[in-house]
């Protein structure tokens, strides 16, 4: 990941990625809260891993439309599915997934969407 999207609430909140030992971190403006998102979780019967929201959006791994929400090709990303448009994407690389969910996740982000 080239670039960490933060925002900049009207109230001085800021909210952003962790992006483990790279980019800024937000701890060093003040007291942090931190929310798990998302999940990357290996799927044993097709040998790839995917990536799934955890919490408020009910545990659901992210299909072709999570993708296409944000103007995003999950194939540019490695990403590969094994059905149609509702199908989930799988990534045979752990490295990937990572990489799709930081694109998505500040992709909406910077499209005013609280993930």
């Amino acid at each position: 990941m080239k670039e960490q999207v933060i925002t900049i609430g009207q109230d001085g909140s800021m909210l952003g990625l962790d992006h483990k030992r790279k980019g800024v971190k937000m701890q060093e403006f003040g007291q942090a809260e931190t929310q798990r998102v998302t999940l990357i979780e290996w799927d044993a019967v097709k040998q790839e891993w995917f990536i799934k929201w955890y919490g408020r959006k009910a545990d659901k791994a992210w299909a072709v439309h999570e993708f296409a929400s944000v103007g995003l090709d999950y194939r540019s990303l490695e990403g590969r599915t094994h059905g149609g448009t509702q199908a989930v994407v799988y990534f045979k690389e752990y490295e990937d997934a990572v990489e799709a969910e930081v694109v998505v996740i500040q992709s909406k982000q910077l499209d005013g969407e609280t993930v």
